[in-house]
């Protein structure tokens, strides 16, 4: 749902086909600021994912970024090392999916990550979240940090109080890892009311060759394989 004043907004960095938490939380809000303007978190889940092999273990797929000038640069300005991630990534992916309910149809959507050429970092991860969105019926408005207008200087919690304001929206819906460093009276002396994420992890059938029980916390892929389009928007919407 989008309106011309939107009412909810939620801000995250950009995510490799991100995981269900934080599609859920896109899906709850009327906008959703992409946080591009920002430094890397290297052992975040930026440029990285975890997949499910067909033993039933966990395992990242990372992209490949040029570390010179890594720490010189926000997330919009990094550059891929290489394109060998798109082949070792497909691969991957076709030898622990195969089989699965909605192989076909999910390769056939994901399939344009790993052919298009890259150059940056921020486009692979833009465009993994844009098929994310396809398939899970998510139509809340994204807009790139980067095309805002508010305090460069920002930080922390004053950065995302900026980023509300700049959206126009008066309520914030966050994740409750941000409890620890949010000023909350800060936010509400501007007006605007701070929402807390509250996500319990759906389970689904997985297709896997020796998975005992459900393993939560894989990339959106992982739901897309085993639910197909329909299957993984009535996921979503069980959470609203």
């Amino acid at each position: 749902m989008t309106t011309s004043r939107p009412g909810v907004v939620s801000a995250h960095q950009p995510s490799y086909f991100p995981w269900l938490g934080l599609l859920h939380k896109i899906t709850s809000s009327d906008v959703y600021v992409l946080m591009d303007d920002v430094q890397l978190a290297d052992r975040d889940y930026q440029h990285r994912n975890l997949f499910l092999g067909r033993d039933g273990i966990p395992r990242f797929l990372t992209l490949s970024i040029s570390k010179k000038g890594l720490r010189e640069k926000v997330i919009r300005e990094l550059p891929l090392a290489n394109s060998e991630w798109q082949t070792d990534h497909l691969n991957f992916l076709s030898h622990n999916y195969r089989g699965a309910p909605f192989y076909e149809q999910t390769m056939a959507a994901i399939a344009p990550v790993f052919q298009k050429p890259y150059a940056l970092l921020i486009d692979v991860l833009i465009d993994s979240m844009l098929i994310a969105f396809d398939q899970f019926g998510i139509v809340t408005l994204m807009l790139r940090q980067s095309n805002l207008d508010y305090n460069r200087d920002s930080r922390k919690s004053d950065l995302i109080l900026a980023l509300v304001q700049a959206s126009g929206a008066s309520r914030y819906i966050s994740g409750e890892g941000a409890r620890g460093y949010m000023d909350l009276a800060q936010f509400k002396s501007h007006g605007v009311d701070v929402i807390f994420q509250e996500f319990s992890h759906p389970m689904y059938h997985q297709f896997t060759t020796s998975a005992a029980a459900f393993v939560a916390g894989m990339s959106s892929v992982d739901a897309m394989f085993n639910l197909g389009p329909q299957g993984c928007r009535d996921l979503l919407s069980k959470l609203e």
